[in-house]
């Protein structure tokens, strides 16, 4: 165990990102059985020192609230901490800062190809001096998206009404970020009273 864990952290970033866009880690994921080719982007980001005097020494808010649309985003960062997640009671917890490990985040494409069974989770990130590289996996723009057959128990019933990652993504735009992006294309649940008249 101790030889995978140090292989794992002596893993670069370029090889990391090879492996999680290769067709084995997709196919591990089940994703290859009902996802087309997807779209991915890697960033580097450089946040900027801000001087916090003005805001007496409180965080500053570098992205404010948001879920992440795609399928799957991983992040790796420096030394220094920044991303905060909500914990729906109205607190927020920092996620600890590791230059060797890589944070896996659920984007709001995989809450809908789970049923829910993964949550796409608010965040927000701190404006602090960081450099983080964060890969976004989603699908492709054609891409239809609504739970695998194979996931679904024989009466569960589909969250989400099925929709293409272009229809998500212009309804996405249409709303601020800190919204519920997935809220348009949630079913809702139909109370049905029947009264013998």
């Amino acid at each position: 165990m101790q030889k995978c864990i140090a292989g794992i952290h002596n893993i670069s970033e370029e090889d990391a990102m090879l492996i999680l866009s290769s067709p084995p880690f997709l196919s591990s994921l089940s994703l290859t059985k009902t996802l087309t080719p997807y779209s991915g982007l890697i960033t580097i980001h450089h946040s900027p020192l801000i001087n916090n005097n003005t805001n007496g020494g409180n965080n500053v808010i570098g992205f404010w609230v948001h879920t992440d649309p795609q399928i799957l985003s991983v992040l790796r960062s420096n030394y220094t901490s920044g991303l905060q997640i909500d914990l729906t009671d109205g607190s927020w917890i920092s996620v600890p800062s590791d230059p060797s490990s890589f944070f896996f985040n659920v984007g709001d494409s995989l809450q809908v190809l789970t049923n829910g069974r993964f949550k796409s989770v608010k965040h927000r990130v701190l404006a602090n001096s960081r450099v983080s590289m964060i890969y976004f996996a989603g699908p492709s723009l054609t891409q239809r998206i609504s739970p695998p057959s194979f996931l679904m128990n024989n009466e569960e019933e589909c969250l989400y009404k099925e929709f293409t990652w272009s229809e998500y993504k212009i309804s996405a735009y249409n709303c601020r970020l800190s919204d519920n992006r997935l809220q348009p294309f949630e079913r809702k649940a139909v109370n049905i009273s029947l009264n013998d008249s």
